[in-house]
This record gives structure tokens, C-alpha cells and sequence, in this order.
């Protein structure tokens, strides 16, 4: 036959895990306010380009080159030893949405991820997510993944 749990028991219990709960939380090593600013020193702001076109993310290279995607299907790189941004690829992307009707609004689809392979030295990959309501505007199925060689 079971054992009856007791309300003194389970007071126990619960006195025993609020304990616990109350141990396991950490004192706020440094508590800062929700408003301050890190010091003005511990950051250099450095502009690499100006007047893109909805960049939407960028990865790293060798030589301190960086790529950069626009959401409207532009692959740029910057190169520092010339401080100029380039024009890579165009790749087509879907960037409307089109009624049955016929009517035509801006969508939020095109080019949204980007990251280069982990041998990018060796292999010249970079792989772009693209993300379209229609599968035939980005060149494969809704959310397709590509892998190029640049």
C-alpha cells in the first residue's frame, strides 16, 4: 500500500526547493543601469562603405576582406588594401509580391544569410540562403541554400 505524503511533508518539500532556488541565483556581478554607455575608448567606429542597398549580412575573408549580401541579390566585397567595395555577383532573387489580381507590393524575400565555408582558402566556397514566397525567383525551392565558388 502507498505511503500517505503528510502537508508537513510537503511544506518540507517545498521549504527545501525554495532554498535551493534561492541559492542557485547569482549576485549581479557588476549591476549597470539600463541606459549607460561602455566608455567611448573601448571602440574605434570604422566605415568600410556608404549608400548600400538593404545589406543584410556579411562574413569575413582572408586579408581582412569582407563580403557583403544586399537583400536585393548584390554579393559585394570590400577590400582594405584599396578601401573600395566591389560588385561580385548579382544573383536574381524575388523581391515582390504579386496578387492574384495582379497588384504588386515590396516583399521582405531576397538574399538573408551568408557564411564562407570553413576552407574558403583552399576552396573558394561561400554559401547564401534565399528566401522567396515564390520557389521559382531564387532559382530553386522556398528557402533554398546555395553554395557558390567565388
Amino acid at each position: 500500500m502507498p505511503k500517505k505524503f503528510s502537508f508537513k511533508q510537503g511544506s518540507l518539500f517545498i521549504l527545501t526547493v525554495s532554498l535551493f532556488a534561492l541559492s542557485c541565483k547569482q549576485p549581479d556581478a557588476v549591476a549597470v543601469a539600463d541606459n549607460e554607455l561602455p566608455e567611448e575608448n573601448r571602440f574605434t567606429k570604422v566605415v568600410l562603405t556608404e549608400g548600400m542597398d538593404e545589406p543584410m549580412e556579411m562574413s569575413f575573408l582572408d586579408k581582412g576582406r569582407v563580403l557583403i549580401i544586399e537583400r536585393k541579390g548584390v554579393l559585394k566585397v570590400f577590400d582594405p588594401s584599396t578601401n573600395q567595395v566591389k560588385v561580385v555577383a548579382h544573383i536574381p532573387v524575388n523581391t515582390k509580391y504579386t496578387t492574384k489580381e495582379g497588384a504588386v507590393s515590396e516583399a521582405e524575400e531576397g538574399l538573408v544569410g551568408l557564411i564562407v565555408h570553413p576552407k574558403f582558402a583552399e576552396n573558394h566556397w561561400i554559401y547564401v540562403l534565399c528566401r522567396s514566397f515564390n520557389a521559382k525567383a531564387c532559382i530553386g525551392k522556398m528557402g533554398t541554400a546555395w553554395r557558390f565558388f567565388i
